[in-house]
């Protein structure tokens, strides 16, 4: 009889949950089962993870492994240019420059919120430049908008950062006009945010 025990390092007791019992006979394919809840690990981390076995004649052997775990994509920057614009008339550049990571080719996506609701405008690709028209924020929180970039190594680990500009209605544009412009700006993101 094999009696198995797992010990980790820099693990919280509560969080770690391994399935672990004693088996008996040859090995074969029979192996003890770690099982952890998704998002446990902390990002950029070596953990060790060492098996020890207890055989029935009381001789002992263990066996370890590192694991380092992926992190997001390190610290670049986003900006948004021009920081003001008219709504559906100005277009926005969306830049993100400078960000770094180990698992390549990193990829970009751009969106913004609107009355708190996610808007994608560009999907996953690895351009990281993208020209937006966006709508007017609203009047009372001063015709801010929040535009957010996604960046994302080739191992789905992402970073996001937001920039605000400020979006006004056009002056002299009649309700039709507006309504027009607004849908043709719905149509045009229907088939991004519907994937």
């Amino acid at each position: 009889i094999i009696s198995p025990a797992l010990t980790t390092d820099k693990l919280r007791d509560n969080i770690l949950s391994p399935m672990i019992s004693p088996f008996s006979g040859s090995i074969g394919n029979k192996s003890p089962i770690l099982i952890l809840s998704a998002n446990t690990l902390d990002e950029a981390t070596v953990y060790t993870f060492t098996l020890r076995a207890t055989l029935s004649n009381g001789k002992i052997g263990q066996s370890s492994v590192h694991i380092e775990t992926n992190a997001a994509p390190l610290p670049g920057s986003f900006q948004v240019i021009p920081s003001t614009g008219t709504e559906l008339t100005t277009t926005f550049t969306f830049l993100s420059m400078n960000w770094e990571d180990m698992e390549l080719p990193l990829s970009y996506s751009f969106g913004y919120l609107y009355y708190g609701e996610y808007f994608a405008t560009q999907l996953r690709t690895e351009l990281s430049k993208s020209a937006v028209l966006l709508p007017s924020g609203s009047s009372e929180n001063e015709f801010k908008v929040q535009c957010v970039a996604r960046i994302f190594d080739s191992l789905n680990a992402n970073s996001s950062l937001v920039q605000v500009v400020n979006v006004t209605p056009p002056e002299n544009q009649l309700g039709e006009e507006r309504d027009e412009a607004f849908f043709n700006l719905a149509e045009s993101l229907a088939g991004i945010n519907s994937e």
